[in-house]
């Protein structure tokens, strides 16, 4: 075993067990850090299609898991913890940010790939199930609630971000029928909401008393009988024979439905 530095005391278990060590106390009004690799990437005017960097982790399993057992390979656990007493600590475990310098240029970007050369299992929660990424609330047995899973925010006026998450049609197994985004029903898979590859949008409901299929589908009569509150509106696809399958925007006044384009009902 080496060991670079000594024992910090935060996992004493995991120190013992490790086989290159590396331990430090900070205390510092600069950035300071424990380990650092730096590696400059020359020219190299390469024919092929390269790969060059700093670090690469690898780790392989011959170990089986079970259905009652896990048994993971894992690669890279970051970890940063707030120690017990420090009421205003801030914890981030991973920092990432792609850097282009002052007269400089290119294309900058974060990579999560996966590579199956498994099964294809387009279903969640099975022994054969592959997610890119999956988020957690309960690690290491925690009972706190967590604020969210992902936060996009920006506090100065500039930069800002030009997209969102943006999803190409062409990378999912089925453009009419693959689920972009979903909200599946607690303890299935069966859907409450979900937007399609092809652009459609399926909900169960657009507010918490009324179920809809698909917003409202059917005729006028089928509208007026999800008894509209005064200043509620709904989607209506109207499936009147001669309609042609147009959607319209329903709003009830109190005394009148109203519906894009502009027409009355009594």
């Amino acid at each position: 075993m080496t060991e670079i530095g000594f024992n910090p005391n935060i996992d004493t278990g995991l120190w013992n067990t490790a086989l290159l060590k590396v331990g430090e106390v900070l205390q510092s009004s600069f950035n300071k850090f424990s380990t650092v690799i730096q590696t400059v990437i020359k020219s190299s005017n390469s024919k092929n299609h390269i790969e060059q960097g700093a670090l690469i982790v690898e780790a392989l399993t011959e170990d089986f898991s079970s259905l009652n057992i896990n048994r993971d390979c894992v690669a890279i656990s970051a970890r940063s913890i707030i120690r017990s007493g420090n009421l205003n600590g801030r914890a981030c475990a991973l920092e990432v940010i792609p850097t282009i310098e002052t007269n400089a240029d290119g294309i900058g970007w974060t990579e999560f790939g996966f590579c199956n050369r498994g099964s294809d299992q387009p279903n969640y929660d099975t022994p054969t199930t592959k997610i890119l990424q999956s988020c957690i609330p309960e690690a290491f047995g925690s009972l706190g609630h967590v604020t969210g899973v992902r936060y996009i925010t920006s506090t100065t006026n500039r930069p800002k971000f030009y997209h969102g998450d943006t999803f190409r049609q062409g990378a999912f197994v089925d453009i009419e029928n693959s689920p972009v985004i979903e909200i599946l029903k607690f303890g299935s898979n069966s859907q409450s909401f979900v937007v399609k590859a092809n652009g459609d949008v399926l909900t169960q409901r657009l507010r918490p008393e009324k179920f809809f299929n698909k917003f409202v589908n059917g005729t006028f009569e089928e509208v007026i009988r999800n008894k509209l509150e005064p200043g509620e509106e709904i989607f209506w696809g109207d499936t009147t024979p001669g309609a042609g399958g147009i959607t319209y925007k329903v709003f009830f006044n109190g005394q009148h439905y109203l519906r894009t384009p502009y027409h009355v009902w009594n």
